[in-house]
């Protein structure tokens, strides 16, 4: 066929390109926020953090649910935060080398 180009050809003479690998930001982002979520809900479900004292001694009470969602919510932000500057890193580290 005329005008075909060889196999591993390019037009303009470059014959082996390779193209430039970046984080999918949207992925680290996500995921970040998805690990951040059940770590941040595991903490409120189980109490680690609680003090028992403290909390015998309100005179109101919330649900585990409550504290697990607001735990969950402030976890997806700092996992989601986390991962995109991880996702920048790894784009800058690539753009030095």
């Amino acid at each position: 066929m005329p005008g075909a180009l060889p196999a591993g050809a390019y037009p303009g003479g470059v014959s082996d390109v390779t193209p430039r690998r970046t984080p999918n930001f949207f992925r680290f982002i996500v995921t970040g926020a998805i690990v951040g979520f059940l770590i941040g809900a595991l903490i409120a479900w189980t109490g680690i953090f609680e003090d028992q004292s403290a909390a015998a001694a309100r005179s109101y009470v919330h649900g585990t649910s409550s504290g697990v969602g607001l735990m969950g919510l402030f976890g997806a932000g700092l996992g989601a935060m986390l991962a995109a500057v991880v996702a920048v890193l790894l784009d800058r580290t690539k753009d030095a080398g």
